[in-house]
């Protein structure tokens, strides 16, 4: 039974003769064991290092067992993010089993994957093992919120080249412009549209995933290297040129008489973010957010909050961004 959990035997019999007993001296054990003292040592150190024994600081002899309700519980833990790992890792094998088998069939060229808990999976697979540059099309509803993960954040770290085009819906999300800022002080490049046609993921530009439904009917396609997959990449090339960069607060211009105030809102709502998103953001009335708005279009005697948003010099701007680790296909 314990080695599910990677316990010998020997280690497993031990582990419950210490159970019995709130602490236990080494000496004390090899005699009732009949063991020598230096096979009871390495016993002990293997089950403090799996976390269900500990060392008394005061007698280095004598040690005490963890409540198995707590220790037993957290290494079953351990082992069952091992086996998801595992899980993971075996769809990653079974796409290269794939793609190198002879005469493939085109149902492995599209596969459809079904089910909330493995369409997540297989997104976090696809994340983890990009090499060089993924691209996104991203809009609501967002299952998780409109937050960072940690893959996510993670594939920036290790220098991945993260293109991403969002919806101007996502920036009226809970937390968005939060968001949009930590994904772009990590490396992000973030561009927007007044609609995205559908969510998609690309990476490497070698497989793609394309949700279909959410909830408990979710469902995606996976498009492996072929003429559909050509296309998608075709298509987010076409719309990244059609999308307007998004740049952070900190980097619009300093137009003259504009004030820090005026230069926020006016990026709020340049990136899209509605007059009630953009008046809790910044901690306004919606009375107030709107007679700023107008104040700056009749300033620049602007249409749209959009235009008066170039005349003041944001159209100016380039989409941040860090060179990437390795160039793009």
């Amino acid at each position: 039974m314990y080695e599910a959990l990677g316990l010998t035997d020997r280690q497993a019999d031990l582990y419950e003769y210490l159970v019995q007993g709130q602490v236990r001296h080494r000496p004390q054990i090899s005699r009732e064991l009949d063991l020598e003292d230096t096979v009871v040592q390495d016993l002990l150190n293997a089950l403090q290092e799996l976390g269900l024994v500990v060392k008394d600081p005061d007698d280095p002899a004598a040690f005490s067992v963890i409540a198995p309700d707590l220790s037993l519980e957290a290494l079953i833990r351990r082992k069952e993010g091992e086996l998801q790992r595992m899980r993971l890792h075996s769809a990653l094998l079974a796409d290269r089993y794939r793609l190198t088998a002879h005469g493939r069939q085109a149902r492995d060229i599209v596969e459809v994957v079904r089910g909330p808990s493995e369409v997540d999976a297989r997104v976090r697979l696809i994340e983890r093992q990009v090499i060089g540059q993924i691209e996104v099309l991203s809009a609501p509803p967002y299952s998780g919120g409109f937050t960072p993960s940690e893959d996510e954040l993670g594939l920036l770290a290790r220098g991945v080249r993260s293109r991403v085009i969002y919806s101007s819906k996502a920036l009226n999300q809970d937390h968005a412009v939060q968001t949009l800022e930590q994904f772009r002080k990590a490396g992000d490049e973030a561009r927007i549209l007044p609609e995205v046609p559908m969510k998609m993921l690309i990476a490497d530009r070698r497989i793609a995933l394309i949700p279909l439904s959410s909830g408990q009917d979710a469902a995606a396609i996976v498009v492996r290297p072929c003429g559909l997959l050509d296309a998608l990449c075709s298509l987010f090339a076409s719309l990244w040129e059609k999308a307007k960069p998004y740049t952070g607060a900190d980097q619009l211009p300093r137009a003259a008489g504009l004030t820090e105030d005026d230069r926020q809102l006016l990026h709020l709502l340049t990136s899209g973010l509605k007059d009630e998103a953009a008046a809790r953001h910044l901690g306004l009335s919606l009375r107030t957010v709107r007679r700023r708005v107008a104040a700056l279009m009749d300033r620049t005697e602007a249409n749209t909050r959009f235009q008066a948003g170039y005349l003041l010099g944001l159209g100016s701007t380039t989409a941040p961004g860090r060179t990437p680790s390795r160039p793009a296909d």
